[in-house]
């Protein structure tokens, strides 16, 4: 039975297509693997790294609100039944989270949900900056 029960958990989450397109990507990307139930399914180094608060969390277990502010926005988006992003900061660097939905092999029915993270620094930096030219255009006129 329980060797069963392992074969059905790993074909439920056989992420292999997935993650092979992820680690195509740059060095620089983290992902985190949520199920339907709020169950934490895996992360790589790179979301760890950004995230620290991953490391306190155990597969197939639930992901439970604690004082980590990516776990409260990852957890809000999730109830709000919505794919959605948000921005956290990491050392000098400025992290963008993606929450989505993850599908089943076919596609045809949603089991859960990964969070993409990304250095999105240059792009924040870049927008920052054509705000503030604005701003500075807005008064000279």
């Amino acid at each position: 039975m329980g060797l069963f029960w392992l074969v059905s958990r790993i074909k439920k989450y056989d992420i292999s297509a997935v993650l092979s397109d992820y680690y195509s990507k740059s060095k620089e990307y983290g992902f985190v693997l949520i199920d339907s139930k709020l169950h934490y399914m895996g992360s790589n180094e790179v979301a760890e790294k950004w995230a620290p608060c991953l490391s306190e969390l155990h597969v197939d277990r639930e992901i439970r609100e604690g004082q980590s502010v990516f776990i409260k926005n990852v957890r809000t988006i999730i109830e709000s039944g919505k794919q959605d992003e948000f921005f956290l900061p990491y050392e000098d660097r400025i992290i963008k989270h993606s929450v989505k939905f993850f599908y089943n092999q076919k596609g045809t029915a949603r089991i859960g949900y990964y969070v993409e993270m990304v250095d999105d620094t240059e792009r924040q930096d870049h927008l920052k900056m054509v705000e503030e030219y604005n701003e500075k255009l807005e008064k000279e006129v």
